[in-house]
């Protein structure tokens, strides 16, 4: 009985995975499962969650109470913990409205915080910095600094979310370069799984209609095979050196971070067009509601007025523009390798076929085919 279950449970686990994601479903579960370990805690039954609806429910709204009177406590957590039950015992969706009242309360009482837009002439700042670190100063991490330059651009211009700049790889890349591929739009980017999926589709797309990007991303994928990531390291890399870029400039305090970029560019494309259907199209949102917190004209042009003694130093890195107007007459390679993500992509390939040839051969099913692409 138990060996005929497994295969079951292992199925629907992977349909779970194909709805809302592996990576969110991975953080889903660890939120379920630290929800769990608070019910065993207090004397609780967690075997009960599954059996009872409003069982769930009132040791959601004690969890959710706990956290919101811990110092460290955060919304986050408890939104995870109701949907990490749902994702477990999807007979309970819908049925949760108290605990999810008692998130929507919680929100109630925090003061609201926007996504801090980055300027324009800031954020070509901050990457020409990345340029300068990567063929100048610290050539040696150029694989991280010149890749990290062309994604502020990227996730500025194209609106990208941070989950999005992350994940942006070869195979999601149409270029007016490249050999493969050819558009006479710029760069079109594919982005698959994205955040709102369910509602806008679960392969989406955007232009980067920026000149210098679109030069500077045909440049970064030439001659590489699909499915490579543009960033060669981790999201918690990728933050660090965003982070540092910002510790240069003077402007640690300010809270830029990648979700600044969709924000800053958003922004930007406003003032210029003063279009929002055509900017609702461009960055994915369902509706004028959605895109509202993304507009903040008056704080950006805050920001732009208010850079202190970063203004200098901002103005100069702008001046080299010119210079990086276009990408190196010489291929990537001749600056960096990929070696060690090349040998890290075949591993991981090895591993899907295997994986493939195993569920085929024990179950006779074959996993999601957009898993092996």
């Amino acid at each position: 009985m138990r060996s005929s279950r497994r295969p079951r449970v292992r199925q629907a686990r992977d349909l779970q995975e194909s709805r809302v994601g592996s990576q969110y479903a991975a953080d889903l579960r660890a939120a379920y499962w630290a929800f769990r370990r608070f019910i065993a805690r207090e004397g609780g039954n967690p075997l009960r969650l599954g059996r009872s609806a409003r069982f769930a429910n009132d040791w959601l709204i004690r969890y959710i109470q706990s956290l919101h009177d811990a110092p460290a406590g955060r919304i986050k957590d408890a939104r995870y913990a109701i949907l990490g039950v749902q994702l477990v015992h999807r007979h309970h969706k819908g049925a949760l409205r108290v605990a999810w009242d008692s998130v929507k309360s919680w929100q109630l009482e925090s003061p609201g915080r926007h996504r801090v837009p980055i300027p324009e002439d800031l954020m070509e700042a901050a990457s020409n910095l990345c340029f300068i670190m990567g063929f100048v100063a610290e050539p040696g991490e150029a694989r991280y600094w010149v890749p990290l330059g062309v994604l502020i651009r990227a996730g500025f211009h194209g609106l990208l979310r941070p989950s999005e700049i992350y994940a942006l790889a070869t195979d999601g890349i149409a270029l007016t370069s490249s050999r493969i591929r050819k558009t006479r739009h710029g760069a079109i980017l594919t982005i698959r799984d994205p955040k709102n999926r369910r509602s806008m589709g679960r392969n989406q797309f955007t232009i980067v209609d920026d000149e210098l990007t679109t030069r500077w991303l045909s440049w970064l994928v030439e001659g590489l095979p699909g499915g490579v990531k543009l960033f060669p390291s981790t999201p918690d890399r990728a933050r660090s050196l965003l982070k540092r870029v910002f510790d240069i400039l003077g402007m640690s305090l300010t809270g830029f971070t990648f979700g600044s970029l969709r924000s800053g560019g958003a922004t930007a494309r406003y003032i210029r067009d003063r279009n929002i259907p055509a900017l609702r199209f461009q960055g994915r949102w369902k509706g004028e509601s959605s895109m509202e917190p993304y507009l903040q004209e008056a704080v950006c042009e805050l920001v732009a007025a208010d850079l202190g003694d970063a203004a200098t130093l901002v103005d100069g890195l702008r001046s080299l523009n010119t210079l990086f107007s276009s990408a190196p007459s010489h291929p990537w390679q001749s600056f960096f390798s990929r070696n060690r993500q090349f040998a890290g992509l075949l591993r991981w390939r090895t591993r899907m076929a295997e994986s493939a040839s195993h569920w085929h051969d024990r179950f006779g099913v074959s996993p999601h085919s957009n898993r092996l692409k």
